[in-house]
């Protein structure tokens, strides 16, 4: 009897030992059969910018926002399916001081395929830029015969600018592996000191703003191999500089946090 009552007193000893450091850094929800659903970096006072990942059942990520608690805030909320599938993942933002707001909501269903993206992010100026759905329109036929002069408005033409930021505490080599093909000015190689930003390239489409995350990659150069797996690459909730013009940040982190 007495051996079983100091095992209970010495439980919340025992579980404390036995926290690791991931334990405290690191938030993870798990599918049933065990899996890693979703991964999130936790901030604190040490941490300040963080990120939160989703992944498919055999291990393919399918979704990285960043969030953090400096110069304003970024935070994700998630939502689940019964067998631990993500199943919504709200990412909210807004700059210290600033009037923007950044809103995206993802949607997936139950294998992790995006199903939908809503984007209810203000620009600053009142206005509020909705990317629904993509939706096939029909061709416009032109009549034979045009009594009226027809006036056709030229399509709005949008730009997106690309960022990689370094938060990392040494220099890190940067190589573009994939650009758009509408890009314009796009570095294929850049080594980039810490704390620097520096703008990889813009691309322009029509009507429309496509996430950067989509058309572009890069990869980390470096002859030490543990070195490139401890950097993560995590993209910024984007800023909508204007109506016409949106701007991405690709984040280099360290996950070797001390």
């Amino acid at each position: 009897m007495r051996s079983f009552l100091l095992f209970i007193l010495l439980l919340p000893v025992l579980f404390f030992a036995q926290k690791s450091k991931s334990d405290s850094t690191f938030e993870y929800t798990y599918f049933k059969n065990g899996k890693i659903s979703t991964k999130r970096l936790i901030l604190n006072e040490s941490i300040r910018f963080g990120y939160l990942k989703a992944y498919k059942l055999d291990g393919i990520e399918i979704y990285s926002m960043s969030t953090r608690n400096v110069g304003g805030h970024a935070s994700v909320g998630i939502d689940f399916y019964p067998n631990g599938a993500i199943q919504k993942a709200h990412a909210t933002s807004q700059p210290d001081g600033g009037i923007q707001r950044g809103d995206i909501t993802h949607y997936f269903d139950e294998l992790g395929n995006i199903t939908s993206i809503i984007d209810m992010s203000d620009d600053g100026h009142g206005r509020t830029v909705t990317a629904p759905t993509l939706r096939q329109i029909d061709p416009i036929v032109q009549p034979k015969k045009v009594e009226k002069e027809v006036i056709v408005k030229c399509a709005v033409i949008y730009s997106t600018d690309i960022y990689v930021v370094n938060l990392t505490r040494k220099p890190q080599t940067v190589l573009s592996q994939k650009t758009p093909s509408n890009g314009l000015n796009f570095i294929t190689k850049q080594t980039i000191n810490p704390g620097d930003t520096v703008k990889f390239g813009s691309y322009i489409e029509a009507q429309l703003f496509t996430p950067a995350s989509t058309l572009f990659s890069v990869s980390i150069e470096s002859k030490k191999k543990k070195h490139v797996n401890s950097i993560l690459l995590v993209w910024d909730v984007f800023v909508q500089h204007s109506t016409t013009l949106r701007k991405y940040h690709l984040l280099l982190v360290d996950t070797k946090v001390k």
